[in-house]
């Protein structure tokens, strides 16, 4: 286990509709309300001053500090670097075309603050990896079951609604050790990516912490979430 428990953390989406550039025709007015959300909470987490741990999904290449990331294969001209740009990442013109949004979104509204990427397949692996790390603030990126409806990405499943009232509930709970010990399984039936990610943070925040669900919505038939969480 780390060395300390976290004092602070936000849970965020990350569709690449939340980056700049990104444009739509549809759902627009709530990814306007979700970017504002998202950007007002991790402004917070900044505040807090602290190195942020950043919780996601696995991307294809390791993000490292400096990196600069490409949004090309969302078929956007954008680039951001993670972190704050004095490591020793690749420079200008070697952008990774990342196929994850997560690390994206997240050095986005990160806006150069210091972060390390952890992407999370297993969360039993990922607690293992971040044994005698010292963790302050986490950000949490993923989202709820892509199944609400059809016309969804993964098409109507009828659980989904159900699965995500009570991820948000949990969340704004929050529940801890629900969320430590999440149905991963029915989790990637539909398509929902935040739980695994959710599950390490639980584990690095422990009891007591106090919440607050500041958005809960499902633009494009995707759950999505902005929640703070801190210690009282």
């Amino acid at each position: 286990m780390p060395t300390s428990q976290a004092s602070r953390a936000v849970i965020c989406p990350n569709p690449p509709a939340l980056l700049p550039g990104a444009t739509g025709r549809t759902a627009v007015a709530e990814i306007e309300r979700l970017r504002a959300a998202a950007q007002a909470a991790v402004g917070w987490l900044r505040e807090g001053g602290a190195p942020v741990l950043v919780l996601g999904g696995a991307p294809p290449a390791a993000v490292q500090r400096g990196q600069l990331l490409s949004a090309r294969a969302f078929g956007l001209r954008y680039e951001v670097a993670w972190g704050d740009g004095d490591g020793d990442g690749a420079g200008p013109g070697d952008a990774v075309a990342l196929t994850a949004a997560a690390p994206l979104v997240a050095a986005y509204l990160l806006d150069g603050h210091d972060a390390r990427y952890l992407g999370v397949r297993d969360p039993r692996e990922a607690r293992a990896a971040l044994a005698g790390s010292d963790v302050r603030s986490v950000l949490v990126m993923g989202g709820g079951s892509a199944r609400r409806r059809d016309g969804a990405p993964g098409y109507l499943d009828e659980r989904a609604v159900p699965f995500d009232d009570e991820l948000a509930r949990r969340i704004g709970g929050p529940d801890l050790d629900d969320l430590a010990d999440p149905d991963l399984a029915l989790a990637a039936r539909l398509l929902a990516d935040l739980p695994a990610p959710l599950a390490v943070a639980a584990g690095l925040c422990r009891a007591p912490m106090q919440a607050r669900l500041e958005s809960y919505d499902a633009p494009y038939g995707v759950a999505q979430y902005v929640a703070r969480w801190w210690r009282p």
